[in-house]
């Protein structure tokens, strides 16, 4: 009868020893899938952020314009702005007006573009385009570059309006570039009494 308690007793030893050991693999089972999951989740977050902050300074870049203000200003610099932006925003950047600025030959209300260089000008200078890029004009002859004027300085030429400002921009982009003045009697609308008023006027880099 004793040996018979005995193993009984010892088999409920083992049973309750073999019952601990599975409850113990199966909790550190549980932790460390949880654990996996989670270090795998954090990962995933990063990258996730990572791509957005990306993105964002992406968007920000692509949302300014850098532009050279001189002239009568009160510092000549080259500032960033948010796209939108207008002249007269870069001019408070740069301090404000002089006291010689002529406002009745600048639209301080222009919207800046990429690049650009606005030339404020002094009274009674008339050497000096209406803030427009330089890049756009032969500087020493005033005359309008065909190959990088946008349509508002085009619409400076006798008798070309925004229709036939257009038509000698697609015309630009459809050759590449102008590599002769005579090409813009190629653009639909420039005939020869129109040509002859403005060939003197243009000039190609």
């Amino acid at each position: 009868m004793k040996n018979k308690n005995k193993y009984l007793l010892i088999t409920i030893i083992l049973v309750f020893t073999l019952l601990t050991v599975m409850v113990i693999n199966l909790n550190a089972n549980s932790k460390e899938y949880i654990i996996g999951d989670t270090d795998s989740s954090t990962i995933q977050d990063e990258s996730i952020a990572d791509d957005a902050e990306k993105e964002n300074y992406e968007q920000e870049e692509n949302s300014k314009v850098t532009v050279f203000v001189s002239g009568e200003v009160l510092n000549q610099r080259v500032v960033e702005l948010e796209k939108g932006k207008r002249l007269i925003d870069a001019v408070e950047i740069c301090g404000g007006l002089t006291e010689k600025a002529d406002l009745n030959a600048v639209n301080l209300a222009l919207v800046l573009e990429e690049e650009g260089h606005y030339i404020i000008p002094a009274i009674g200078d008339t050497n000096v385009v209406n803030a427009t890029n330089l890049n756009q004009m032969n500087s020493s002859s005033n005359l309008v570059n065909i190959n990088s004027a946008d349509i508002e300085l085009l619409k400076t030429l006798p008798g070309v309006g925004d229709v036939l400002g257009q038509r000698i921009l697609d015309k630009r982009e459809e050759l590449g570039k102008f590599t002769s003045i005579d090409q813009l009697n190629d653009v639909s609308g420039i005939g020869d009494k129109k040509f002859s008023d403005i060939k003197d006027k243009v000039t190609i880099d």
